[in-house]
């Protein structure tokens, strides 16, 4: 693992965004959710609805690879939120 993220890190472009962004519903859907998921993190709400972003806009899960772009039809992020229900 080492190897493979030095080698993302010497040889694939990075770039960083900084935004600042209103929470507020998030902060309400967790609250929402802890009475039936108490150990719901705000974490697993971000990635639940990255994965629904990712879904409407598939070109974002493709990667450089080889001197090409390879797309991917299945989006693979670990965790248990696909027990919550759909994002909207």
């Amino acid at each position: 693992m080492a190897e493979r993220t030095t080698e993302a890190w010497t040889s694939v472009p990075h770039f960083y965004l900084n935004r600042q962004i209103d929470v507020s519903n998030l902060v309400a859907w967790r609250e929402e959710l802890r009475a039936s998921l108490p150990e719901v993190t705000y974490t697993d709400l971000l990635i639940r609805k990255i994965a629904a972003c990712l879904r409407l806009h598939p070109a974002l899960t493709s990667e450089w690879r080889n001197g090409n772009i390879h797309s991917h039809a299945e989006i693979k992020l670990g965790g248990w939120w696909n027990a919550l229900e759909p994002a909207n």
